[in-house]
C-alpha cells in the first residue's frame, strides 16, 4: 500500500509540489524560531551561571529581605565551616564570597548614589567579572585594596571619562570619595581610585554599579563578615544533586543557611523564556492551522478527482479500510517529505544567519549582540512533528469520505 501511495503522491506533481512547499515553509519557520529561542535560552543560562555561580549559600533572611540591618551576614567562623563542607563535595571546584554595599560616591564637583559589589579579585569566579565589557582601564587586580571599577553610566555622572584613567601623581587613577553606613550604623568614608570602566549592557545597572575589592567593602562597613558564598561546580549537571547533599549536611551541622541554584536566582531568564515559550506556541498553532487547511483542500480536491478510481478499486474487492489507509498514507508521505525539506531549508537559513554576523540591540540592553540560530538536532523534532501531525489530521476527513462512498455512486460520478 505504501508503494501505491507513493506513486499516487507523485502522479499529480504540481499539487504535491504546492503541498510540500507549504509544509516546508511552515517547518522551516518553526525550526528557525525554535533555534533562535533556544540560543537565547542557552546563552542566558551560561550568563546566569557566570553571574550567580552554580550555587549560592546565604542566610534565609538574605533571600527574603526580612533581616534588619546587616543581621543576614555570615561571620568568619560560620564561613570556615561552610568552606570545609564544600571541599568535601565531589563536584566542588571553587568558591568566592561577596559583600554588597550602598552609599554615596563622588568627586570634588559631582556625587551620586551607588551600589558596590565587594569581590575577591584573586578568585577564579570573581562575581560580576563575566559581564565586564571593558570601556577602558583594567579590572581589579589581586592585592589591591583601594581601587574601583565603575559602571559607564555612573562614571559619566561623576564626570569621569575613559581618557582620565591611568596613573597620575603617583596614584593608580582618578580619586573619588565613598561614604557608607557601617554595620553598626555609623558613617564611614574612604578614598578610592578609578582604574577601569565597565558596561553590563543594562543602562539602569550601569548608572549605579561599582566593583570594589572585598577588603575595602569590609573595611568601610567595619566587618569581617560576608553576605553570601558563590560556588562553582565541575559541571552544571551536578547542580541539583550537590544542592540536595549540601542542604542535608548544613542541617546536620546546625548551620541555618539556605542554598539557591543559578536557576532559582535567574528570575529575568525565567520570565523571558516563559514569554518566548508563549510566542513559540502561538507561532506553532498558526502554522498548524495554515498547513491543516492547505492540505485539507488539496486532499479534498484529490478525492473528487479520483472518485471513479475509488469506485473501481472498491468494485474489484478493495476494502473500505484499505481505501482509508491509502489516502492516509498519501497524506503522511506528503507530511514527511515536506517536513524533511523544511528542516533542511531551516538548517540552511540558520547557517546563513549565523555566518552573516547580524547584530541587534535587545530590549533593556545598550549594546549590540549577535543574532544566532542554535543548530542542534534536538530542535528538529518539534517542528517536524507539528508539520506531520497537522498533515495527518487534515487527511482524515477526505480519507473517511473516500472510504465511506458507495461503489455505485463513485462509478457514475462525472
Amino acid at each position: 500500500m505504501l508503494r501505491i501511495a507513493l506513486r499516487n503522491v507523485f502522479r499529480n506533481r504540481r499539487r504535491t509540489l504546492l503541498s510540500v512547499v507549504l509544509i516546508a515553509l511552515g517547518t522551516a519557520s518553526l525550526f528557525v524560531f525554535k533555534g533562535y529561542f533556544d540560543f537565547i535560552h542557552w546563552g542566558m543560562g551560561l550568563e546566569a551561571v557566570a553571574q550567580y555561580g552554580h550555587l549560592q549559600i546565604a542566610d534565609p533572611t538574605f533571600w527574603d529581605k526580612s533581616a534588619e540591618g546587616y543581621e543576614y551576614l555570615i561571620d568568619k567562623e560560620k564561613l570556615d565551616r561552610v568552606v570545609s563542607l564544600l571541599k568535601e563535595e565531589p563536584d566542588f571546584k571553587a568558591y568566592t564570597v561577596q559583600l554588597m554595599m550602598t552609599g554615596m560616591i563622588g568627586t570634588e564637583k559631582k556625587s551620586s548614589v551607588f551600589m558596590a559589589s565587594g569581590v575577591e579579585p584573586e578568585s577564579e569566579i570573581a562575581s560580576l567579572k563575566y559581564l565586564l565589557m571593558d570601556e577602558g582601564g583594567k579590572y581589579l587586580q589581586p592585592g589591591e585594596q583601594n581601587t574601583v571599577v565603575l559602571g559607564i553610566g555612573l562614571a559619566n555622572q561623576l564626570g569621569i571619562r575613559k581618557e582620565d584613567l591611568g596613573p597620575r601623581d603617583g596614584f593608580p587613577g582618578p580619586p573619588i570619595v565613598v561614604m557608607a553606613a557601617t554595620v553598626g550604623g555609623q558613617y564611614n568614608a574612604r578614598n578610592l581610585f578609578v582604574i577601569g570602566l565597565l558596561e553590563t549592557g543594562q543602562p539602569e545597572v550601569d548608572l549605579r554599579l561599582a566593583v570594589v575589592p572585598l577588603v575595602f567593602a569590609q573595611s568601610i562597613l567595619n566587618t569581617q563578615s560576608v553576605e553570601n558564598v558563590i560556588v562553582e561546580l565541575k559541571n552544571i549537571e551536578a547542580t541539583e544533586s550537590t544542592k540536595e547533599r549540601l542542604e542535608r549536611r548544613l542541617q546536620e551541622a546546625d548551620l541555618n543557611l539556605q542554598i539557591k541554584t543559578w536557576d532559582d536566582l535567574a528570575i529575568f531568564r525565567k520570565q523571558t523564556m516563559a514569554w518566548f515559550g508563549a510566542v513559540y506556541r502561538f507561532i506553532g498553532a498558526a502554522i498548524f492551522v495554515l498547513v491543516f487547511f492547505s492540505i485539507l483542500e488539496v486532499m479534498t480536491m484529490s478525492f473528487f478527482e479520483r472518485m471513479r478510481e475509488i469506485g473501481t478499486i472498491r468494485a474489484i474487492g478493495t476494502k473500505r479500510s484499505q481505501v482509508f489507509g491509502l489516502f492516509l498514507s498519501e497524506g503522511v508521505l506528503i507530511g514527511v517529505i515536506g517536513g524533511l525539506v523544511g528542516l533542511a531549508l531551516g538548517w540552511g537559513v540558520g547557517w546563513l544567519v549565523n555566518e552573516s554576523d547580524i547584530r541587534y540591540e535587545p530590549p533593556g540592553y545598550a549594546i549590540e549582540v549577535p543574532l544566532q540560530i542554535r543548530l542542534v538536532w534536538e530542535n528538529t523534532l518539534g517542528p517536524f512533528l507539528i508539520a506531520l501531525f497537522s498533515t495527518l489530521v487534515s487527511t482524515i476527513y477526505p480519507a473517511l469520505r473516500a472510504a465511506r462512498i458507495r461503489v455505485v455512486e463513485a462509478l457514475r460520478y462525472v
